[in-house]
């Protein structure tokens, strides 16, 4: 083999191994890039999760609470006692903030849109 040759199949020889190297550097980056998203949706997924445990809790939450204020209203109404006015107030005010809260959550959560609350 004469020298031109040994010196072209040097250069290109590097010339592969460059081209290698950055086909590899490309293929990590895109690498990276892939793992970092599916591990955000990952988390995403996770957080949706416990968004729907905390809307479900809190469904259940105001249910029992409505429960609670028509058990006071009935009980009121049948004894004819006022003084139970103000502690129903304060439940049906509770309910409401709750029932925001609960709308809010489901806002979040890409279940409930503002044109299909209430």
């Amino acid at each position: 083999m004469g020298d031109h040759t040994l010196m072209v199949r040097r250069a290109f020889r590097q010339a592969t191994k460059k081209q290698s190297r950055r086909y590899l550097y490309v293929i990590g980056l895109v690498s990276a890039i892939m793992t970092g998203a599916l591990g955000y949706a990952v988390f995403q997924q996770l957080q949706l999760e416990q968004l729907k445990e905390l809307t479900v809790d809190i469904f259940y939450n105001m249910k029992e609470l409505e429960l609670q204020v028509a058990s006071l209203e009935t009980s009121a109404l049948i004894k004819g006692d006022t003084g139970q006015a103000a502690e129903i107030s304060a439940l049906h005010s509770q309910l409401s903030e709750m029932e925001s809260n609960y709308d809010s959550y489901l806002e979040k959560a890409g279940i409930l849109s503002q044109e299909m609350s209430e």
